[in-house]
């Protein structure tokens, strides 16, 4: 998705991933981003137990999740939840030049992202 089309999905409130390569053949990989709303209690209360600090809050504060699931839980289209994620990775990210800058690091190109039911992305 190119860096418009995916800042207009995030301005709507939605989240986007794409499968990744994987650490080993008996998992499969995801990258999971999405806005966070800082206008929430929840989000305030998400963000303080991870102790993440919002340097401001008009700049736009998003998730970027990495991790991996065993490829047979995946292909028995078993409900998945958070016990079952592996290698797991959360960064947190405030600002779009941020967002990107950060991206670009972990190597993930901004145009494989889509809408999470188009990559079987599983949470």
């Amino acid at each position: 998705m190119d860096k418009i089309k995916l800042l207009n999905t995030f301005r709507r409130g939605n989240d986007v991933a794409a499968e990744i390569p994987s650490s080993s053949p008996e998992l499969y990989a995801w990258v999971g981003v999405g806005p966070l709303d800082l206008s929430r209690d929840s989000t305030i209360k998400f963000l303080k137990n991870r102790k993440v600090k919002i340097a401001d809050p008009a700049k736009p504060f998003y998730l970027i999740r990495l991790f991996e699931a065993e490829k047979k839980l995946i292909d028995q289209d078993v409900w998945v939840c958070e016990s079952d994620l592996k290698n797991k990775q959360d960064f947190f990210i405030q600002g779009e030049e941020s967002l990107f800058a950060k991206l670009s690091e972990l190597k993930i190109d901004p145009e494989i992202l889509e809408m999470p039911y188009y990559s079987n992305y599983p949470i």
